[in-house]
């Protein structure tokens, strides 16, 4: 009887061990619950993680970014500045493409949750037209800046406001109206423009009449340059306003005022003779700084507007240029 009672129970044991092994082997084959997290090489990061959080590119970027659509093959800018080999053996004009400073705006424009980069490209072939374009940038899955589109505005279109608004941009232009001369555009738009893949469209154009004096009212414009890389220093504070046909500010030390009579031609504009101003003291060289400044406003022949500053066109004895303000 004892020989029988050990068969029975060997025999049942062998029947469950299977079982038991068959357990632990699923069990060992279940995710784990104790939240580690498995190898990179098990869980690869979604493709677009390494620039969801990277912004638009920098300014420092851009000027060293590759841009297409500007001339007939991608140009790669070196601190925001590309030149072809001269035309002709020894001459000094050229194909040049470059980056404006001054314009740079950023936001989501195709709504994949990151933002880009926005700047305007010019490009000149020594002569007097300079071609605008816009250009979309954002970055690749490795964070690389990658020039998404580029549209073409026109030659010599200027720049008086520029924005994103729900993810299209918009940007307020002076453009050469049927009548106007290349060198004085006096027709404003309002264009405004959108991502689609690698297309930069325009959905809108708003005629907004011609262009005038009265644009320039209330905003205090800050001189910023002289002339073409001539800047203002830091601690001299230059001003100028438009009420109507008045004009005001501060001239570095002292406050002025005085007319201006617009012109025939868009943008032509003279200041009426003379001009007030108190009579304070000044120390140089603010009192060098108050000279310059006065004598090149009491010169002036034109303004426009370039990539949303103001710009004024002078001219004294045999001296001419461009002195440049920045809205506040």
């Amino acid at each position: 009887m004892k020989t029988n009672c050990i068969v029975r129970i060997l025999r049942q044991l062998f029947m469950i061990v299977p079982i038991v092994i068959i357990l632990l082997i699923t069990a060992a084959c279940q995710p784990s619950d104790t939240g580690e997290v498995p190898p990179a090489s098990q869980a690869p990061p979604p493709p677009m993680a390494m620039n969801m959080n990277m912004g638009a590119p920098s300014l420092e970027e851009l000027e060293q970014a590759t841009y297409v659509g500007v001339i007939n093959e991608p140009v790669r800018l070196n601190e925001g500045r590309w030149q072809d080999k001269p035309f002709t053996e020894g001459g000094a004009s050229r194909l040049s493409v470059g980056l404006d400073r001054n314009v740079l705006l950023s936001g989501d424009l195709n709504g994949d949750g990151t933002e880009e980069a926005v700047v305007l490209l010019w490009s000149n072939s020594g002569g007097s037209g300079t071609f605008d374009y816009l250009a979309v940038v954002g970055r690749s899955q490795t964070g690389v800046p990658v020039n998404l589109a580029t549209r073409a505005l026109g030659d010599r279109v200027k720049i008086h406001n520029a924005r994103i608004d729900g993810g299209r941009i918009t940007i307020d232009t002076v453009e050469s109206g049927p009548e106007d001369p290349k060198c004085c555009p006096g027709q404003k738009y309002r264009r405004t423009y959108a991502l689609a893949g690698d297309t930069l469209n325009e959905v809108s154009a708003t005629d907004l009449g011609r262009l005038s004096i009265t644009d320039l009212a209330g905003v205090d414009w800050v001189l910023i340059e002289f002339d073409w890389n001539d800047p203002v220093p830091a601690d001299i504070d230059i001003t100028l306003r438009f009420e109507g046909d008045r004009i005001g500010g501060k001239s570095a030390c002292n406050q002025y005022g005085g007319s201006v009579i617009a012109g025939r031609l868009p943008g032509a504009m003279t200041v009426e003779l003379p001009m007030i101003s108190t009579m304070m003291a000044c120390p140089p060289p603010t009192d060098e700084f108050e000279q310059r400044y006065l004598e090149k406003l009491q010169g002036v022949t034109q303004f426009s507007f370039l990539s949303g500053n103001l710009t004024l066109t002078w001219r004294t004895y045999e001296h001419y240029g461009t002195m440049i303000f920045a809205p506040r």
